[in-house]
């Protein structure tokens, strides 16, 4: 490390040990129910194959949220009557279905659950905004119709920042998320509920979305599987005030999260619909025939130095393909001026940010609304302040040249991946924090947000936990429309590291 680094870490430090002095952990209630710690897959066939019932799993579900929400505050919206009833209603039917219905069904009967943004027809849709407080949702997104045609019941919508515009899941309508591995430590964000509610066992699946890292940051922190799908095919419409028409331009994409890799392919063509035909995901990968390439850390300096412990497993994954596959290091330079690429393209797509935070009643103004905070009067999270400041008060970054740039990063990683290659990335530089730590720590997200703006598709993979319980996990990304080579050496990586541990306070009681 060089001197600036070490100069961020001791202040990195400092804050966490100034923080540590205010928290204190809850113990998550234990796992007490075998068919909490299955996989989505494995439930489908359970259900199918009338080895337990719909309704049995999720009433199991529904349980466990009630059991542990009170402590994590993940889930902010329940569908138990109606999500029973929808379960009964396909118990009823599986006696009188064919093998070819079944297979059109992947997730039969299997409760999920989706972020408070992503609207569900007749659920809570407040985006974490006062101004829309008690507003609920009059139909589904698109994602969650998909997820409905494969057989999905929802059970429950989670928490978000407000907008989805943070690295910690905190809003003044429905408070702050916690996570189940050490209830003082943040579940990141934007897709934090759904993140801390699928590793405290609480759903086996949920969707996630991701301009930035919205999927991976609280899967990484999380310690499960999410998966950021190529850009261009997420329809947009139903997500926050999104139309659908941004579907072909947007950095954001869907994808699942889960805690079982064998999870991802189901979940990715359940959510696509249509459009996951043109992932060949249903093509076999050989992952001793892929090109490997890892990159050690972000050069961005305004980005937190590596940790030891996340340094470690990450070299732990190279080792393991250094045994008998080709694993390149790549130096690209000009990541360092990710965190400068990132803001210019979220400018392409924050236009509205200052209506839409209003509920589109006006335009905020940064230093109104950082006055109000400083004084107490603020409807806004501080988060949201700081998004304000930075569209009306940084400047942005010359446009000829980002695009350049960005191009630049894109053709070169292009060249080195092919249809073959997939990189090794960081998922982030430490592991989960204290809650609110990200404050002191914004341009972290540039290690999830690259690929959002170089619209690779990038699976974060979890590798189980730390001396301190804490999950560690790392990206595996690919050039556009290879999701499924993310996938496959994810399930690799699954098997010879672990993947999803259960949190030690709440391991299954024998």
């Amino acid at each position: 490390m060089g001197v600036i680094d070490y100069i961020r870490l001791f202040f990195d430090l400092v804050v966490e040990f100034v923080f540590g002095l205010f928290y204190s952990k809850e113990v998550v209630p234990s796992v007490k129910d075998d068919l909490l710690l299955m996989s989505a897959t494995q439930l489908a066939k359970g259900i199918r194959t009338k080895k337990f019932t719909s309704q049995h799993v999720v009433r199991a579900y529904l349980a466990r949220i009630e059991e542990v929400n009170r402590t994590l505050n993940a889930v902010v919206d329940i569908r138990a009557k109606d999500a029973i009833a929808d379960a009964i209603s396909i118990d009823e039917r599986i006696p009188h279905m064919s093998p070819a219905e079944f297979k059109s069904l992947p997730f039969l009967g299997v409760p999920f659950t989706a972020k408070e943004s992503t609207l569900c027809e007749n659920m809570s849709a407040t985006f974490g905004l006062k101004q829309r407080l008690n507003v609920r949702s009059d139909q589904d997104a698109v994602v969650i119709q998909n997820m409905k045609r494969a057989g999905g019941i929802l059970i429950a919508v989670t928490n978000v920042p407000q907008l989805n515009l943070w690295v910690e899941t905190h809003n003044p309508v429905y408070g702050l998320t916690r996570n189940p591995y050490n209830t003082s430590c943040a579940v990141g964000g934007s897709s934090g509920g759904e993140a801390s509610i699928l590793a405290a066992c609480g759903s086996p699946i949920g969707i996630g979305t991701d301009i930035g890292g919205s999927i991976r940051i609280p899967a990484y922190m999380c310690g499960i599987f999410g998966h950021k799908c190529s850009n261009g095919l997420t329809d947009t419409k139903g997500l926050t005030f999104r139309d659908g028409s941004e579907t072909e331009h947007t950095m954001v994409a869907i994808g699942p999260m889960c805690r079982k890799s064998e999870d991802l392919i189901p979940g990715i063509i359940a959510l696509l619909g249509k459009k996951a035909d043109l992932l060949n995901l249903s093509v076999p990968v050989d992952t001793r025939k892929l090109k490997f390439y890892y990159i050690e850390k972000n050069s961005d300096i305004r980005c937190s130095p590596i940790r030891a412990d996340v340094e470690y497993i990450n070299k732990m994954v190279v080792n393991h393909f250094l045994k008998d596959r080709t694993v390149e290091r790549l130096e690209v330079p000009k990541l360092k001026y990710s965190s400068a690429l990132y803001k210019y393209w979220m400018e392409q797509e924050c236009g509205g940010f200052r209506s839409d935070v209003t509920n589109r009643t006006y335009e905020a103004s940064a230093g109104s609304e950082l006055w109000k905070y400083l004084t107490g009067r603020s409807e806004y999270s501080f988060s949201v302040v700081l998004v304000l400041m930075s569209l009306q008060w940084m400047p942005s970054p010359n446009e000829e040249w980002a695009r350049e740039t960005t191009q630049e990063i894109r053709n070169y990683l292009m060249d080195k991946l092919g249809d073959d290659g997939v990189l090794l990335y960081p998922s982030w530089p430490q592991t989960a924090t204290y809650h609110h730590v990200g404050y002191f720590r914004p341009f972290n997200y540039s290690y999830t947000s690259i690929f959002n703006l170089l619209k690779f598709p990038v699976t974060q993979v979890p590798l189980g936990l730390n001396k301190d319980g804490l999950p560690v996990g790392i990206q595996v990304a690919a050039a556009p429309m290879n999701d499924r080579l993310c996938v496959a050496v994810a399930k690799e990586l699954e098997q010879v590291f672990g993947g999803y541990a259960v949190p030690q306070s709440a391991n299954v009681k024998k």
